[in-house]
């Protein structure tokens, strides 16, 4: 993973921050805000990594409305609008998708 901290020029894609998809997802609207949904190392991580990215890609092409890098890589997230749109991603990727769900948050 040095490789790739060694890389990352420490900027923020999309001018994205935490706040705004906070606000987002408080509000119920987090779809609004899919753009928010961001990783600052994936443009370092991802042209290495064939898999994540076409595992990125294929979440988009299965419905979600974001998908994203987690942490450092190589796993690799969807948010769906429901629990049986993401069921049905996790069911067409594989036996290595998880579907894990969330209750809406308050701040």
């Amino acid at each position: 993973m040095d490789e790739y901290y060694h890389r990352f020029d420490g900027s923020v894609p999309h001018g994205g921050r935490p706040e705004r998809l906070y606000r987002a997802m408080a509000g119920g609207r987090l779809h609004t805000s899919a753009d928010a949904v961001y990783n600052a190392v994936e443009p370092v991580v991802l042209p290495t990594c064939p898999a994540a990215t076409a595992l990125r890609a294929q979440l988009l092409s299965l419905g979600a409305y974001a998908a994203c890098m987690s942490g450092s890589g190589p796993s690799v997230f969807g948010l769906f609008h429901t629990l049986s749109q993401a069921r049905r991603a996790a069911a067409a990727i594989g036996p290595h998708a998880r579907v894990a769900t969330s209750a809406p948050v308050s701040l």
